[in-house]
């Protein structure tokens, strides 16, 4: 039987946004390179506390199970599929009935 299953988790935040009303806000994004085995649920979701190895800031890691995780990616799947589908319809509709909307001459 093997064990239970985990899941890679890197860890990723905004550290601080400055700005005021009328400026334009910056923000500096920490991206720690230490990545974290989070057990994955057997079920529903599972909320855990990490600590940022690079500024020490406690960061909320949500873990979902495995079947929610397949849906989703199916879901995108589907999605960038559809919308491959999508464009290339439009492309041949717009090559086909680019010609009409010329002036003639």
């Amino acid at each position: 039987m093997r064990g239970p299953r985990t899941v890679k988790v890197a860890v990723r935040h905004v550290r601080h946004v400055r700005g005021d009303a009328g400026r334009r806000r910056t923000r500096a994004v920490t991206w720690a390179a230490r990545d974290f085995q989070l057990v994955r649920p057997a079920a529903g979701l599972d909320r855990v506390e990490l600590e940022c190895p690079v500024c020490a800031v406690p960061v909320l890691a949500e873990v979902r199970d495995l079947a929610r995780t397949r849906r989703v990616r199916a879901a995108w799947a589907v999605t960038g599929v559809l919308a491959l589908v999508l464009g290339a319809v439009s492309l041949g509709y717009t090559l086909h009935t680019g010609a009409d909307g010329r002036p003639a001459g």
